[in-house]
């Protein structure tokens, strides 16, 4: 069932025809078979009220319906909330980029010599990126952090590769501390959320009754959706700890975008996709993932079962949002979000294609296949294949026909059921050798 609240208009020029709540329901609706537990997204274009929407429920069992002003965790969107603040100690001419880590943590002196501010918020720096503790409801200490971070040898050289690492960003919220003076929350509060009115975003408490609960839908253990253990924010923190709306995230994406808290230069700076030591280019700015056009600019979050993106298109100076609470794949939530962009934009959408098979004829592509070193276990959920790598998500296969199925959240990924029972997994046109049946 949709909700959807048109809020307070922005400003800029009027669009030819604003977006509405059924331009986007045939989208959501497909995605909410994958299946989603509850969701709100948010668009907004230059000229209109944003349009907040929601489908789905809260609670496995459907009692509670998402809201338009339902609180989510947003996991690492927290990420462009800390390099704003680092990026604005630049504007400010407090930090430089080129400042070695170690001047304001001077525990990693010998661990990270050259790891640089540049190299933390662009996930360049070769520190160890393993969570401190594999606990992820302990909190994580400073003192927590520099041990781990000392004690563990370093994964590349800085600037010679990039690799997502939390842990890098926990420093940042460090730096900033020990720059500052101050606590990360309340230069948060004082220089971002506050000035900018996201009333809705706050750090996450680990114990609130009042909080939506995120769900895992991986068909790990169970066939329907189950609590997920719950994180710690600290167990993140800068990297991680927020909960926020999607009406106050539009917001925020509107203000950093438009040029409400950095200077320009600097927000050049932060949108313009790094480079490796080789001369190559890493998919990431500082603090936010650059398409390589810059056409979309995107960050996605995925704690405790929430699983959330949120996407700005300079071009058409659009923001989307999309939270949810209970789905099974990263990948599948950033699918939504572009095609809910794309339709935003006024482009057309089509259902994927997922043709009928019969019921026995799936049961009949069900086992354990064995691909090299890998297993591949095939099952029926609620009419659907299902294929799960050993120790890994399972994903809903669509039928292409003739016994070709497409990975849901990867249209590059295909695995073909053969005549003689092998199966034939291919990636992006490439092949792995087939896939024995075990008996």
């Amino acid at each position: 069932m949709l909700a959807s609240l048109l809020m307070t208009a922005g400003g800029g020029a009027q669009a030819a025809e604003p977006v509405a709540p059924a331009a986007l329901e045939p989208v959501a609706n497909w995605y909410m078979t994958a299946p989603i537990l509850g969701m709100t997204v948010g668009v907004t274009r230059p000229g209109e009220p944003p349009l907040i929407a929601a489908w789905g429920h809260l609670d496995a069992a459907r009692s509670v319906p998402a809201a338009p002003g339902t609180v989510y965790e947003i996991g690492s969107i927290t990420k462009t909330f800390t390099a704003a603040l680092v990026l604005r100690r630049v504007d400010q001419g407090r930090i430089s980029l080129e400042d070695p880590a170690s001047r304001w943590l001077p525990e990693l002196r010998q661990a990270a010599p050259r790891v640089t501010i540049r190299h933390l918020l662009a996930h360049t720096s070769g520190l160890a990126s393993n969570p401190v503790f594999e606990d992820l409801s302990r909190p994580v200490s400073a003192n927590d952090l520099l041990r781990a971070l000392r004690e563990r040898p370093v994964e590349f050289e800085p600037g010679a590769r990039f690799r997502y690492n939390n842990n890098g960003y926990a420093l940042l919220g460090l730096i900033l501390e020990r720059e500052a003076g101050l606590p990360y929350r309340a230069q948060l509060q004082r220089e971002l959320l506050g000035p900018l009115g996201l009333e809705n975003t706050e750090p996450c408490e680990f114990e609130d009754p009042d909080r939506p609960t995120g769900f895992d839908h991986g068909y790990r253990t169970a066939p329907r959706p189950v609590p997920h253990p719950r994180h710690h924010p600290d167990a993140s923190g800068p990297a991680g700890l927020l909960c926020s709306t999607a009406g106050d995230l539009l917001r925020w994406q509107a203000a950093l975008m438009g040029g409400a808290v950095l200077a320009p230069a600097t927000l050049a700076r932060m949108v313009e996709a790094q480079t490796l030591a080789d001369g190559s280019a890493t998919p990431y700015g500082l603090g936010i993932y650059v398409d390589a056009d810059g056409e979309r600019l995107h960050h996605g979050g995925a704690v405790s079962g929430f699983i959330t993106q949120m996407a700005w298109r300079p071009r058409d100076r659009m923001g989307v949002v999309v939270l949810t609470n209970g789905v099974y794949s990263g990948a599948l939530v950033e699918r939504l979000e572009q095609d809910l962009g794309r339709v935003a934009s006024g482009g057309s959408w089509a259902a994927p294609l997922d043709l009928p098979v019969a019921a026995d004829d799936l049961e009949g592509l069900t086992g354990v296949y064995r691909i090299g070193d890998v297993g591949l276990e095939v099952f029926v959920v609620d009419g659907h294949l299902r294929a799960r790598p050993d120790g890994q998500v399972a994903t809903r296969l669509l039928h292409l026909g003739d016994g070709r199925f497409q990975a849901e959240h990867d249209p590059a990924t295909t695995l073909t059921f053969l005549p003689n029972g092998d199966l034939l997994l291919e990636r992006a046109g490439r092949a792995l050798p087939p896939g024995r049946r075990a008996p």
